[in-house]
């Protein structure tokens, strides 16, 4: 993930929609990766009663995703 932000760990209901740039792995340290070429953008949400919305935009940067599609799926956790 570009920047390594915000951990995951930290992302509830009140980080409303995080964007994650994904960039391709080079090699075994993260350091590295930071001029990877980006794949593409992982939406995600915590819904409450234990949902997850998420979302891959492969190929776009997270300039170019506004928010989700109907393509959109729901877990539960």
């Amino acid at each position: 993930m570009r920047g390594n932000a915000p951990d995951p760990a930290t992302v509830d209901a009140s980080s409303g929609v995080v964007k994650y740039e994904v960039l391709q792995l080079r090699g075994d340290s993260v350091r590295r990766n930071v001029n990877a070429p980006l794949e593409g953008v992982l939406l995600v949400q915590v819904l409450p009663d234990r949902q997850l919305r998420v979302q891959y935009f492969p190929g776009l940067d997270a300039s170019r995703v506004a928010g989700f599609d109907a393509a959109a799926k729901l877990y539960e956790r």
